[in-house]
């Protein structure tokens, strides 16, 4: 029933923009503080980030999917892992390192190879996302958590979301009350 529910949920489009989102008036709730929740359909976010269409990342899921992205970073790193440690520490990693355009062909190629057909055109979203976990990945492998994460938030459109609401709730706190 929960995964019926998501998927009419997504082919009313409510996961692509909270303007499609419609809340039952008879389900309307104050709380204690002044702030209106509806029940029923699960918690409405107070930032909405909508998701990105499946056009937009379908080759990304494709390849994330079948373990291409993590398997041609692992392999990547067993190869050149003397080169890479060159950069020392996740921080330099992360500043200092990037995908080229010749280790996404690659990556291209090496994905053909497993048996995943290539798109005519692969979109500049899936690309930004393949690149931005391939990196991820090989941080992961030659310096752990530390270069893992902070690689992967930043295109993480949530993540990114959330940072910015805290900063602004943040800011919002150290302003005096009239």
């Amino acid at each position: 029933a929960y995964f019926n529910e998501f998927v009419q949920r997504l082919h009313n489009g409510e996961i692509m923009s909270p303007d499609s989102i419609h809340f039952n008036d008879s389900l309307r709730f104050e709380t204690p503080t002044g702030r209106l929740v509806y029940g029923g359909g699960g918690i409405m976010p107070d930032v909405f980030v909508s998701r990105l269409s499946e056009n937009d990342l379908s080759f990304f899921n494709l390849v994330s999917n079948r373990g291409h992205i993590y398997t041609f970073a692992f392999n990547l790193v067993d190869r050149q892992r003397n080169d890479l440690l060159a950069y020392q520490d996740a921080s330099g990693f992360i500043n200092n390192f990037s995908i080229s355009n010749a280790v996404y062909n690659d990556f291209l190629r090496f994905a053909e190879e497993q048996g995943t057909q290539l798109p005519g055109r692969v979109s500049k979203e899936s690309e930004e996302m393949i690149k931005n976990h391939l990196k991820a990945y090989i941080g992961r492998n030659l310096f752990g958590a530390e270069a893992f994460y902070p690689v992967l938030h930043r295109k993480d459109r949530v993540f990114i979301k959330a940072k910015e609401a805290i900063h602004d709730a943040d800011l919002m706190a150290l302003k005096p009350m009239p």
